[in-house]
């Protein structure tokens, strides 16, 4: 599995930075799996256990060069096991291993950003 996934604990948006500087050759990329044609963005983490559920395809990043094109799926996209969580349905709401307590959340790019909010507030683990 690529270390894309290690940026998990620094997400605080679900979009990915489209617009680079006019300069800049740099595009963010930020993490997204595809499973049977939903894309789910990379949106937190949790502690909350999961059941493994299916295989995703992880997009690859094309973050630099001369016509970067941020987050991607292409031929070369690898498989990725994904977990369901109790709660949500797997068309809204998908889990990878992030670690051996916790998981990167992936919520579809259909909800609402209000929704992805609430989803990510639920399943944060507790501060303090």
């Amino acid at each position: 599995m690529k270390v894309v996934f290690a940026a998990v604990l620094m997400w605080s948006a679900t979009a990915c930075a489209e617009e680079a500087a006019p300069e800049a050759a740099t595009r963010e990329c930020v993490p997204k799996i595809r499973l049977d044609g939903t894309t789910y963005t990379g949106a937190g983490y949790t502690e909350v256990h999961g059941t493994r559920f299916d295989t995703a395809i992880e997009a690859d990043c094309d973050d630099q060069g001369a016509s970067p094109r941020g987050s991607e799926f292409t031929e070369t996209s690898e498989p990725v096991a994904v977990w369901s969580l109790p709660g949500y349905s797997t068309d809204d709401v998908l889990a990878v291993r992030f670690n051996d307590d916790m998981l990167g959340v992936f919520v579809a790019d259909s909800i609402p950003r209000g929704e992805v909010d609430r989803v990510i507030e639920d399943l944060s683990p507790p501060r303090g």
